[in-house]
């Protein structure tokens, strides 16, 4: 058997050898890992803090430095706010950045302005995807005014955060987005967008009531609304012709909707619907339709399928109808 001093040889020895692949393959190790063992690796050699600091995906995230215990987070605050410092210092200038992700609860003008230099640095660095999580607990506003800059870039996320639907607009029909995921923002009781780049758009408990999009290489759409908001929506989807994907839940549509609009789409191969309670006939005739999900439409008393689905898939209350679908 071998001798610890052996074992320890041979562990490092191991190490180095791992050490030796390139920069890519070593990046990669470290998308495989939990992000307190990827921060871990810098202190392992200084090959491994080089890789690290050039590791093109950065999380900040307040809840890895044990910030929910609100005993705690008056001193880990600051520990945050330099690991963040440190991070983003260390990062190669003119090295691009793969993905930016930042979960953190602002608790004072300070901490804003600090969360204003990183969104800067990353979008110099011309980072491709923006996952932004900031809630504000100081001061009148519970939302973060966020830099319109932001939009600049091919996927954003964006949660619990204040935005000015005309900046939006303007600025989203002029640039690249390609993948857009807006939940829980306040200032969007109306979203328009007019985009060609846009492929996949996410829309969530916005308290929206009214829609209207213009997107003609739009492949995948969501839309999900709280039962609390009990405005009608009016949603257009215009000139979506290569849409696949839609999704709506608790979305307030009636049948008429769906009669007007279906034809619109017809590329349409995955239909789901959630809580949709208005909705009380649903026809359909598009023959490129695979796969049809509903799911809690309890008011649904009619339902007629003229095309030969692959799944379908029903769940909720005992239907007072039998399904005509076409085989």
């Amino acid at each position: 058997m071998l001798s610890k001093r052996e074992k320890a040889v041979q562990e490092s020895s191991t190490i180095d050898l791992i050490s030796k692949l390139p920069s890519s393959i070593l990046h990669h190790v470290l998308t495989s890992l939990p992000p307190k063992d990827a921060a871990r690796s810098a202190v392992l050699s200084t090959t491994w803090r080089s890789v690290w600091n050039s590791f093109p995906i950065i999380l900040f995230d307040e809840f890895l430095f044990g910030m929910d215990n609100a005993v705690l987070r008056a001193g880990k605050v600051s520990e945050f706010l330099y690991f963040a410092n440190v991070r983003l210092s260390h990062y190669p200038q003119n090295s691009g950045l793969s993905k930016f992700r930042l979960c953190m609860t602002l608790d004072e003008v300070e901490s804003s302005s600090q969360v204003k230099r990183w969104i800067d640095f990353v979008l110099d660095a011309k980072v491709k995807e923006l996952d932004l999580d900031l809630r504000v607990n100081y001061g009148n506003s519970r939302f973060y005014n966020l830099p319109l800059e932001v939009l600049n870039t091919d996927s954003i996320q964006l949660d619990g955060v204040k935005l000015d639907i005309e900046s939006i607009q303007n600025l989203l029909s002029s640039c690249p987005v390609k993948e857009l995921s807006i939940n829980n923002c306040l200032g969007l009781e109306v979203f328009q967008i007019f985009s060609c780049s846009i492929l996949k758009l996410e829309l969530g408990n916005n308290r929206l009531s009214n829609i209207k999009i213009v997107a003609p290489n739009l492949d995948s759409l969501m839309l999900v609304q709280t039962l609390a908001d009990e405005t009608p929506s009016i949603i257009e989807a215009l000139s979506c012709d290569l849409l696949r994907d839609l999704t709506l839940r608790g979305a307030n549509i009636r049948s008429d909707w769906f009669e007007n609009n279906l034809s619109n789409y017809p590329h349409l191969e995955n239909l789901v619907l959630e809580r949709c309670i208005m909705l009380k006939t649903l026809k359909t005739v598009n023959g490129r339709l695979k796969t049809i999900q509903l799911e809690d439409c309890n008011n649904l008393a009619e339902l007629l399928i003229g095309t030969p689905l692959q799944t379908f898939i029903y769940s909720g209350m005992i239907p007072p109808f039998r399904p005509i679908i076409a085989s």
